[in-house]
């Protein structure tokens, strides 16, 4: 009888093991989804850098690279910058490019003009935003064939 005893006791052992087990299994392959489905829900939209569109579009003309003096209390900085301005590529600019091309020089000078007034503390995002909206109003007066539209910084250097 003894030998009886033994034998439902290692079934039940067994059994107990394959319970833990499957139960186990359960626990982390739930665990596992609800953190999967969790993280899905959270995750954010990437952002799309080219999401303004202004419904136009745009050519651009190449003003080369600047390099000035920045305006600075302390020690000599630098900056070091390649500009492009947008224009609307429409019927009414098609000689826009041209008399870009021509003023070049001139709207060169107003624009380091307006860089060398600057400081490096005004180089943060949105001191950008508004050089550039002062680098319009600078070269739009002198352009008789069109307007620009925007301004672009290709690379942006402060030293």
């Amino acid at each position: 009888m003894a030998e009886v005893e033994k034998k439902s006791g290692s079934k039940g052992n067994i059994l107990k093991i394959i319970i833990v087990v499957l139960l186990a299994a359960v626990l982390l392959g739930g665990g596992t989804f609800a953190g999967y489905f969790m993280a899905a829900r959270t995750k954010t939209a990437p952002t799309n850098i080219n999401a303004v569109n202004t419904g136009l579009n745009q050519k651009t003309f190449s003003l080369d690279e600047f390099l000035v003096n920045l305006k600075s209390d302390s020690s000599s900085r630098y900056l070091k910058a390649k500009i492009y301005v947008g224009y609307a590529d429409t019927k009414e600019n098609k000689e826009l490019e041209a008399e870009l091309d021509a003023n070049k020089a001139i709207i060169r000078d107003a624009i380091n003009t307006v860089l060398r007034s600057k400081k490096p503390e005004d180089f943060s995002e949105t001191g950008v935003q508004k050089l550039k909206e002062e680098i319009k109003t600078r070269v739009n007066p002198v352009l008789k064939k069109g307007q620009i539209v925007d301004v672009y910084f290709y690379e942006i250097i402060v030293q």
